[in-house]
Parts: C-alpha cells; sequence; structure tokens
C-alpha cells in the first residue's frame, strides 16, 4: 500500500520536462511579432516562453534560441520590463558574445537597452575576475596573478589595482632577497615587478643596483678562482666556477666565464700535449694518468669535450697517414650523412658554412672506420656526420702483404637540401 502511494506522489509532484518544440519556430515568431505590432506583448511573451524553455533542452540550435529571446526582449521593452528585458539580452550575449541587434530594425531603444545589458553583463565578469585574483594574490598565487594577465578578461579596469599589489608584493621579496644578498633572486624579483607594473616607480633603480652588485660579486669570485687555478687546487677552483654560474644572471659575469674557460682550454691543451708524447713512445701508464688529471681539472667535461677525445686511444706509428681523397676512394658501404640529419635540423644546411665537415677518422685493418674528432660550424651536423662515418667500411689496406691501419682527416662536403 504504501508502495502504490509513493508511486502515486511522484507522478503527482514530479516536476514536468520542458515541452518540445512544436511546429516550425519561424511560424511562432511571425505569430509573436505580429502580436507585438498589435500591442499584446503578455500574449506574444506567453507563446514564446515555452519554445524558449524547449529550445534550453536541446544542444545547438544557437540560431533560433538567439531569435527567441531577442523577441522576448522586444516584447519585454514594450512592457517597459528593461530588467528582464536585459535577462534576455545577457542570455543571447552568452550564445553569441559578437551578436547585436540592428538599430534600423529594431530601433535605438532596443540596441540601447542591448548596450546596457552587455555593459552590466561585462561588469559583472570583470569584477567576478578581479575578485577572484585578489583572492589568490592574499594566497600568494603569482603564477593565477600571470594567468590572469593573458586572460581575455585582462582588460578588465579593475584589474589594474590587482595588478599595482602583486607587483609590490614581489618587489617586496626582491628587497628581501637583495637584503639577503641573493641578488640573482632579487634581479628576477625586479623584472617581475616591471612585468606586473611597467610603470613602477623605483623597481629600474633596483635593478642597476642588482646588477652592479652581481657584478662586484662575480669578480670577487673570479679572483678566489684564479687564486686556486694557479695553486692547481683544481677542486676549489671548480667550486669557484660553479658558483660564478649563479652570479651570472641575465650575463652579468659572461666575460668572466669566458676567460675561465680560456685558462681551461690552455691548460688541457698542455695536458693534450703530454698524452701525445706519451703515446709516440707507446707510455700507456703516463697516458693514463695525463688523461685522467685533465678530467679531474676540468669542473665541467663540456668545456674539453673535443680535447678529451682526442685523448681516448693512441693511434699505433704502424698506422698509415692518408689524405682525404684517397681514404674517401676506399670506401665500400656507406650512407651519405645527411640521411643521418634530424629533420629539424636539415635547414641548418642552407648555410654554407655548416655543409663542409672534417672527421679524424682511424680505419682499422678490417676496414672499420672509428671517429676520433670532428670539426664543423655546427655541433648537430657534427653529430650526424660522425654517427654516419661511424658506420662506413673501407676496403683494408695490404702493404708488403701485411694488414695496416689507416689514419686520415676526412673532408666531407653536405649537399644543402
Amino acid at each position: 500500500m504504501f508502495s502504490y502511494a509513493l508511486i502515486v506522489w511522484l507522478l503527482l509532484f514530479q516536476a514536468p520536462a520542458p515541452p518540445p518544440v512544436q511546429g516550425d519556430v519561424g511560424g511562432v515568431l511571425a505569430r509573436a511579432e505580429q502580436l507585438y505590432y498589435d500591442a499584446k506583448f503578455e500574449e506574444s511573451i506567453a507563446l514564446l516562453l515555452p519554445v524558449d524553455a524547449a529550445l534550453k533542452a536541446q544542444p545547438g540550435r544557437a540560431t533560433d534560441k538567439i531569435n527567441v529571446k531577442l523577441a522576448l526582449a522586444v516584447a519585454y521593452i514594450g512592457l517597459n520590463d528593461n530588467a528582464r528585458a536585459k535577462n534576455q539580452f545577457s542570455e543571447i550575449i552568452d550564445l553569441d558574445p559578437s551578436y547585436a541587434p540592428s538599430p534600423q530594425r529594431y530601433g535605438p531603444k532596443v540596441a540601447t537597452s542591448f548596450d546596457e545589458a552587455k555593459a552590466e553583463r561585462t561588469e559583472r565578469r570583470c569584477r567576478a575576475f578581479c575578485d577572484a585574483a585578489s583572492r589568490e594574490l592574499s594566497s600568494g598565487n603569482l603564477k593565477a596573478i600571470f594567468d590572469a594577465t593573458a586572460s581575455p578578461n585582462s582588460g578588465c579596469g579593475c584589474l589594474a589595482p590587482v595588478m599595482s599589489d602583486a607587483a609590490e608584493y614581489v618587489f617586496r621579496q626582491g628587497i628581501d632577497a637583495y637584503k639577503d644578498e641573493d641578488y640573482a633572486g632579487a634581479l628576477e624579483k625586479f623584472r617581475t615587478t616591471l612585468k606586473l607594473d611597467p610603470k613602477h616607480a623605483v623597481a629600474p633603480q633596483y635593478i642597476e643596483l642588482t646588477q652592479g652588485k652581481l657584478l662586484l660579486a662575480a669578480e670577487q669570485v673570479f679572483f678566489e678562482w684564479r687564486r686556486n687555478f694557479e695553486a692547481r687546487e683544481y677542486g676549489l677552483a671548480a667550486l669557484a666556477y660553479h658558483r660564478m654560474r649563479y652570479f651570472d644572471a641575465e650575463g652579468a659575469a659572461s666575460r668572466l666565464i669566458s676567460q675561465m674557460r680560456g685558462e681551461y682550454a690552455k691548460t688541457l691543451s698542455g695536458y693534450l700535449d703530454a698524452w701525445k708524447r706519451a703515446c709516440s713512445v707507446a707510455d700507456n701508464a703516463t697516458m693514463e694518468r695525463t688523461r685522467r688529471q685533465a678530467e679531474e681539472m676540468l669542473p665541467d667535461p663540456a668545456i674539453g669535450e673535443s680535447v678529451l677525445a682526442q685523448m681516448t686511444g693512441c693511434v699505433n706509428k704502424t698506422c698509415i697517414q692518408m689524405d682525404s681523397q684517397s681514404a674517401l676512394a676506399r670506401r665500400k658501404i656507406w650512407s651519405r650523412p645527411e640521411n643521418e640529419i634530424p629533420r629539424q635540423f636539415q635547414s641548418l644546411l642552407k648555410n654554407p658554412e655548416n655543409r663542409m665537415v672534417y672527421v679524424r677518422t682511424r680505419i682499422d685493418t678490417e676496414g672499420n672506420a672509428a671517429v676520433l674528432l670532428t670539426q664543423g660550424h655546427n655541433a648537430s651536423i657534427n653529430d650526424a656526420v660522425k654517427a654516419a662515418v661511424s658506420k662506413w667500411k673501407f676496403s683494408p689496406l695490404i702493404v708488403d702483404n701485411q694488414p695496416r691501419c689507416v689514419e686520415a682527416d676526412l673532408q666531407i662536403g653536405l649537399s644543402a637540401p
């Protein structure tokens, strides 16, 4: 009995679904328009409201929805009910932000009401947007503030004071970092301040002060580095080198870092000469020790990568030195180096300087190639040429009935795409 009563209650009190759109919407609009011209505004509204409700429940059909809402808004204006008219206009803008009724067809009163609705809608959206931005700033969420500057709502006038407050917030962080002698961090904060407020009164002066502090600190680290480097305290020198990278904010220490790298290259060249002398007398122990010392001296292997590559294997005196043309003529299996170049680097070959690579190559007694060194204008092209040459096979060289290895400086010319 209870179940039966519950079913009856649900059938009686369940909210009815919006009625389906019956007939042609265009026909409904035509009847509503005639009622409007007959000054039967309430009847026009009564005819349109069910159609509007039914269309809301359907996906798409934006044009029909806009036309029905516009007819409702015009009827409400006929009743001097501007509030409800503006509600309809606001919903039209939600459907199509670029829509505007024609003043020639609907008259200036409708156009004015529409413009007022659009302005009020923009004001509401801006206020909500700016309030949200203010809350994000209060919680210290600067990423959200930067996202706001890229938002379609970034033109809201109420956002300006929020951005100004955000700039001041970041500026104070920069001042704290400056006082803590975190000059790189301070410089970043002051730059961010200007992004948020390009007219900030004192951020430019603090940027100039901070750059001066960075340069002074970098020079002090450089003197420390030189003292340790000249004393062959390479471990301490390496620490100073890495500290210098911290002070290179916006290139403040680039000149000093370049000097440091130059000194490393000069000293590394001496190690290479010592390694070659040991190689010439087959002194393997000295070769290994010299290479190890060179590696321990460097704070960053990338500084001496090309030189260290020359210290990876001693070329036996029994290898025949051969010119590039003669060596290339002995290729048996080979592919063009251009095939090894990734698509994103193909355009580099348009520069003539990138189309010539010198490859120091050792060919063993079985014709296998080992690349000892590549020299060219572009590292990506060099890597591709190295990968290609390493796969090449040459005809083994036989001298006096004995197989001999070959060493050659190959000149590899590349074709433009």
